[in-house]
């Protein structure tokens, strides 16, 4: 594997963790009468505490907004709608989403004043 596909492999081993956890909080909220929320929810609850921001998008979200990122900022990740496989074996593959949160971003038109 090369340098890439590692990352890719260990951000998504991360999530897998942080979901299993936020899945075991869900429970847990559901039997003291609580809201329940998705597994994403959850996890950008987690990320909101963790950074101080509960506003959050996608790059290209942030980009169409006239915002661009911070230099250095390394994203937040989610699971993405579910892609259905073709053919024979019907599978489903969950992907990731990379998300950033407003002190990840900057205008755009503060150039690097950020």
């Amino acid at each position: 594997m090369n340098q890439r596909n590692d990352a890719i492999v260990k951000a998504r081993s991360e999530l897998s963790k942080l979901s299993k956890e936020a899945k075991a909080q869900i429970k847990v909220i559901a039997k003291l009468g609580g809201n329940i929320i998705t597994v994403n929810q959850m996890l950008i609850r987690k990320y909101s505490l963790k950074a101080g921001s509960g506003e959050w998008k996608t790059f290209d979200d942030w980009r169409k907004a006239g915002f661009r990122l911070k230099t250095g900022e390394t994203p937040y990740r989610v699971w993405a709608a579910p892609v259905k496989s073709s053919g024979n074996v019907k599978r489903v593959f969950y992907p990731m989403r990379s998300i950033f949160n407003s002190n990840q971003v900057c205008p755009v038109a503060l150039n690097d004043e950020c």
